[in-house]
């Protein structure tokens, strides 16, 4: 499986400056980006990944709402990978409730 909506560039930006450069690298962007995409498609009980690459242009405001919620969730993985950087917890959990309000709307 490859990466679809799960966009490296947000992900990184999203997990924030203090986060571990090894959760960033392009391995680990993928692996949690598949991820995110898995949870997302599993617990909504619809393919986003296939749907994304079909008609996602057409519908640019879901295809956005999409890539918000799992740079989100990618970006959650990110941080608990390694959360040495971070000061305190709710810095490193910051997106989560941005997350749990995307994954409503789907």
């Amino acid at each position: 499986m490859a990466v679809v909506y799960a966009l490296a560039t947000e992900t990184a930006m999203k997990a924030g400056a203090n986060v571990s450069s090894v959760g960033v690298g392009a391995t680990y962007l993928e692996a949690f980006g598949e991820m995110a995409e898995s949870v997302i498609n599993v617990e909504s009980g619809y393919n986003w990944s296939d749907w994304y690459t079909a008609v996602g242009a057409s519908y640019p405001d879901v295809s956005q709402l999409l890539v918000d919620a799992a740079t989100n969730l990618a970006a959650i993985y990110v941080i608990n990978y390694d959360m040495s950087g971070f000061t305190n917890i709710q810095e490193a959990v910051r997106g989560l409730t941005r997350f749990i309000r995307c994954t409503k709307m789907i």
